[in-house]
């Protein structure tokens, strides 16, 4: 009896997960790198770590400049002509929001583009390393923040 009350509990719970995996589509609003706002619903874009928007990295020469803005307004002239976007959760991160694979009205992987043209690093701890080789990528090209560094400028200070 037991085991009957068991899976009659897990079946009844099987609507409210689906529900809660469901993909979140719509038009976008760029916070940062890494973070969208899709109908009021802050989303991390899943695998991948982008410099803060108010952050200041150092190019080759030692001078500073706003990758974090970069980053972002980069993201955000990509992102203009290719909405609705569509995101995918795979969880929550502490704060509450919501950790997502999204991609773009054409199907791109909105993270690997990111990655691809250096505005963000892939994250292994979290992405066992599936954007690893659109780094190397960005940085055999130097592309991004890679055309003036040999690390990501933010790597070292973050997490």
């Amino acid at each position: 009896m037991r085991f009957l009350i068991s899976i009659l509990l897990c079946v009844m719970t099987l609507p409210a997960f689906a529900e809660s995996r469901t993909a979140i589509i719509g038009a976008i609003q760029v916070i940062d790198g890494e973070t969208l706002e899709i109908q009021n619903q802050r989303i991390k874009l899943w695998g991948v770590d982008a410099p803060e928007l108010n952050q200041t990295c150092k190019d080759g020469q030692d001078a500073g400049y706003d990758c974090g803005k970069e980053a972002a307004s980069a993201l955000s002239q990509w992102l203009k002509e290719l909405q609705p976007v569509r995101c995918e959760p795979r969880g929550n991160d502490n704060s509450g929001n919501t950790i997502a694979i999204c991609y773009t009205s054409t199907g791109d992987d909105i993270a690997g583009w990111m990655v691809r043209n250096g505005y963000a690093i892939d994250w292994p701890k979290y992405s066992n390393g599936f954007y690893g080789v659109s780094e190397k990528q960005a940085q055999s090209n130097k592309s991004g923040v890679w055309q003036h560094n040999e690390a990501a400028p933010w790597k070292l200070t973050e997490k």
